[in-house]
């Protein structure tokens, strides 16, 4: 169901929105180029979730053996607009059968991307990057945090000040209903210790949808990449500097970079 209502979302947002037109990296993002952009340079990369084209030219800055792919249709061709000569097309990273084992060198994605499916599906695409990345391959892509000190106090939302009286009604009921079920659910995660939950979130912007995403504990998205097969597992905050004990729970969201198990893949 959430492939469907996020997708519907995400081909929902009209393309002349400045946000979806930023080519500018975060801190962990130019953190993590930084350091990995002399082994990836001239490689096979893969970008899922390229969403507008945000960090595509970033990416296919290092290499001509670049392509990039989304599941909306809509942001494909906002993408395309921006971007005519880059390599992007509609896919879903759930199945990537259109790729060949072992074809890239990395793969990246960014924006929390992978939050945006279900939790089976969720595990379907770290299965699917570990299958088409090369053996010690790297895989880069950010998640909601779980342990972010800013839950649920973020999801409270802003009174609607409509003057038609069904929209005024409608918006803050439907707000304060994702409210409470993001409420209800964090403090669920933590009396059960439940490394992920899945949080709603209320949009009105287009169309009134309450969108539901993960958000997972670090610890708990580390050990999902180790059972996938992954090793050398690296956790990052969103300024780029490595996630501790001392700002564990002070970003929204977290990178992750991590290296294909290149013994398990020559098994």
């Amino acid at each position: 169901m959430s492939i469907t209502v996020n997708k519907k979302y995400y081909d929902s947002l009209s393309g002349d929105d400045a946000l979806m037109k930023r080519h500018v990296l975060f801190g962990a993002e130019e953190a993590i180029l930084s350091s990995v952009k002399d082994s990836i340079r001239g490689k096979a990369i893969l970008e899922i979730g390229a969403g507008s084209g945000r960090v595509s030219p970033h990416l296919q800055a290092l290499t001509r053996h670049y392509v990039g792919f989304d599941y909306s249709p809509a942001m494909i061709q906002t993408a395309k607009a921006l971007y005519p000569d880059t390599p992007l097309f509609v896919h879903d990273a759930t199945d990537m059968s259109a790729f060949k084992t072992g074809e890239f060198d990395a793969v990246f994605f960014c924006w929390n991307g992978i939050d945006e499916v279900v939790r089976s599906d969720r595990v379907r695409i770290l299965n699917e990057v570990y299958r088409v990345l090369k053996a010690d391959g790297i895989f880069v892509f950010s998640s909601h945090n779980l342990n972010w000190k800013g839950i649920p106090s973020y999801a409270f939302p802003d009174f609607s000040y409509s003057s038609t009286l069904v929209t005024y009604v409608l918006d803050n009921f439907l707000g304060l209903v994702a409210y409470a079920v993001t409420v209800l659910k964090y403090l669920f995660s933590k009396l059960a210790s439940k490394g992920q939950a899945a949080l709603l979130e209320y949009v009105s912007d287009s169309e009134r949808l309450l969108l539901p995403r993960i958000y997972i504990r670090p610890d708990a998205q580390i050990r999902q990449l180790y059972l996938a097969g992954f090793q050398r597992i690296e956790a990052i905050a969103s300024d780029g500097r490595a996630l501790t004990d001392l700002n564990y729970d002070n970003d929204y969201f977290v990178y992750y970079v991590a290296n294909k198990d290149a013994k398990r893949a020559a098994v």
